[in-house]
């Protein structure tokens, strides 16, 4: 199983053929996710019926067993329930049933003509629809929905979210029934499931049914760097069946669900921002568009106009052997180097006792010493920059 998993699931990363700078500060711009909610509305109550027409739409899959108690039936089937062909009308006496909800949507997708929202009463017309999800910007009513003494401590202002008049909706489920059937004189067991075939189109509700959806405490956060938080929401629904029937339609034509439905449509909320962060990171080493690896390596090794932008401690590939220290990885450290004096072999940590460490923080007394400045510094060992 483990391996079914490995050879079919998972991510699949190569970094074979990347070089890594060592461990260092970055400021990095990444998408903050500040709320986080899900709000439902009222059940819209709707009807479905496979048949009378609609019949080459779905497919139903029946299958029955029985003959001893079991987990799944407690009704004391008959045996040989296995292979029942049923000849004279059934009686299906369905006791559980179920919904796997596939997709639901307003439709047409993206469609927002009628759809209004408001932040604490301050409404909004600019609602987009990207990725599979829809999306307002808050650029142009940021600053009448944030509370100063919260945007004074740099804290989200939480603010009463309200979408109304979402739809007209379209869905595609499978209906999962289970119970017994009496037929042939033999009592059985049964799970039916029920569903679309592919290539059918959705099913639609009618397009009076619309919906309304609240959050009491959306964390809206303040705009910074002219950067203001956008708001992603999407929609999804649970529902249940009512009084379901599974009948035998006539002329052959199979079974037929008939039932009455309740759809509570959902509404799952992100409030995001791009944010600034300063993470400690290993950056990767790419060339430049339009510059081959091997002269990205020349000029980025041994170009003094490069080496302000190179992190202490790169990894750097085999062939830039001098001016790397081999006690220290292999690791180039172009801006390191000039710590050391001519002395220190060529910037290697190989019988050098100028007091130039591998990584430039201590020297042969043990004490620490600083970054480089613009200021002369003596070691103790006679080290000078």
């Amino acid at each position: 199983m483990k391996n079914c998993f490995g050879n079919n699931c998972g991510t699949s990363i190569d970094i074979r053929d990347i070089d890594f700078a060592n461990p260092s500060p970055n400021l990095v711009y990444m998408d903050k996710v500040f709320s986080r909610r899900k709000s439902s509305s009222c059940p819209l109550m709707t009807e479905l019926n496979t048949g009378e027409g609609c019949s080459e739409n779905f497919v139903v899959e029946l299958a029955t067993y029985g003959g001893v108690h079991t987990n799944e039936c407690h009704c004391g089937c008959d045996s040989g329930c296995d292979s029942v062909v049923i000849g004279t009308p059934p009686v299906f006496n369905v006791e559980k049933s179920y919904v796997e909800m596939e997709y639901f949507n307003n439709y047409p997708p993206g469609h927002t003509e009628c759809m209004h929202a408001s932040f604490d009463g301050v409404h909004t017309c600019s609602i987009n629809y990207t990725n599979g999800r829809y999306l307002i910007n808050t650029a142009n009513i940021n600053g009448e929905i944030q509370n100063s003494k919260c945007a004074s401590q740099g804290l989200p202002t939480k603010c009463f979210f309200l979408l109304q008049n979402a739809g007209p909706w379209q869905f595609r489920a499978k209906y999962i029934l289970e119970g017994t059937v009496s037929a042939n004189g033999k009592v059985c067991c049964f799970k039916a499931k029920v569903y679309s075939r592919d290539n059918t189109p959705n099913e639609t509700l009618p397009p009076c049914l619309s919906s309304n959806f609240s959050i009491e405490d959306l964390s809206i956060p303040c705009t910074v760097d002219g950067i203001a938080p956008d708001v992603f929401f999407q929609f999804s629904a649970c529902a249940n069946l009512i009084n379901p029937r599974l009948v035998l339609q006539g002329e052959g034509r199979g079974l037929a669900l008939i039932t009455g439905m309740a759809i509570t449509p959902t509404l799952q909320v992100e409030v995001v921002r791009r944010t600034l962060f300063n993470v400690n990171a290993r950056e990767g080493l790419l060339p430049c568009d339009g510059v081959s690896p091997e002269e990205d390596v020349i000029m980025c090794n041994f170009d003094k106009t490069c080496k302000p932008q190179l992190p202490c401690n790169t990894i750097c590939p085999e062939p830039c052997s001098n001016g790397c220290r081999e006690s220290c990885s292999n690791g180039c450290y172009e801006t390191c180097n000039d710590s050391c004096n001519d002395s220190c072999n060529n910037g290697c940590t190989n019988n050098c006792n100028s007091g130039c460490s591998c990584n430039n923080y201590s020297n042969s007394c043990g004490s620490l010493i600083e970054p480089r400045t613009a200021f002369q510094y003596n070691g103790c060992n006679g080290c000078s920059w």
